[in-house]
Order: structure tokens, then sequence, then C-alpha cells
């Protein structure tokens, strides 16, 4: 009787790691585009005049737009200043999103994935006399 407790017990032990896992995994299949980069600065004073800025975009017009697949591919296409489309595969492990571009690839840490969004940080340095950093926040919503 107890082996059958114990057994019971760990099928519903590892049925619920495994719902948990798949639960806990980023799926990002379909259509994204980029509505808003905010920069802000990180090093003052400067030269340059920089301010903390954020750009906000439009879907169709200015917005970039990612469109994941379930084969590994994406296709980012921008809108500015002309219609360009690459098509490159990516990945996913953990939280971060990593697209190959023809052999250099970029990894991505993703924040805030829901099924309506997503976002993610990166370092940035304008030169101009000095180097000036910025930390971009680059935020994504579902088509």
């Amino acid at each position: 009787m107890k082996k059958i407790q114990y057994l019971i017990i760990f099928s519903l032990t590892l049925l619920i790691a495994c719902t948990k896992e798949e639960s806990n995994s980023i799926k990002l299949e379909g259509k994204w585009y980029n509505i808003s980069i905010s920069s802000k600065k990180l090093k003052s004073p400067s030269s340059c005049e920089l301010k903390d800025t954020t750009i906000f975009y439009t879907k169709g017009l200015n917005a970039m737009e990612y469109e994941f697949k379930n084969n590994g591919k994406v296709t980012i296409t921008n809108y500015t200043p002309m219609k360009y489309e690459a098509i490159l595969d990516y990945t996913i492990e953990g939280s971060n999103l990593i697209i190959d571009y023809g052999g250099t690839k970029a990894i991505i840490p993703l924040k805030n994935v829901s099924s309506e969004g997503w976002s993610f940080e990166q370092d940035n340095r304008v030169y101009c006399p000095d180097k000036l950093g910025f930390k971009e926040y680059v935020n994504f919503k579902k088509f």
C-alpha cells in the first residue's frame, strides 16, 4: 500500500513539475511590433547635450515588426527610411531571445513577457566627443 502511495505522490510531483516547466517557457510565435524606445542617460555631464528621450512608433508606418514562426525563423521588417525585410534564425534559451545574424548571435534578455507584449534593455554608446552611455528600454506589443 505504501509503495502505491509513494508511486502516486511521485507521479503527481512529476506531472506538476512538467506542467510548471511548460507554463514558464517563453513563446513568441506571432507578429509583434516595436511601440517605443526610451533612452536614459547613464553619464553626466556631457558636451553632447543629449537628454533622456522616449520615441513612440506607429504600427505599419515606422514601427519595426517581428514575426516569429514556430520553425525557428523570424521575419524582421523595418519601414524607415524605406521598407526592408530580413529573415533570420532564432532560438529561445531560458529568458533569452537569440537571433542569428549570419553566424553572429545577438543574445537579448527578455523582460515582462506576456501574451500582450515584451521588452528588453540594452546598453548604447554615443561618441560626441566623449563616450556617453545610455540604457535603452525597447518595448513590443502584439500585432
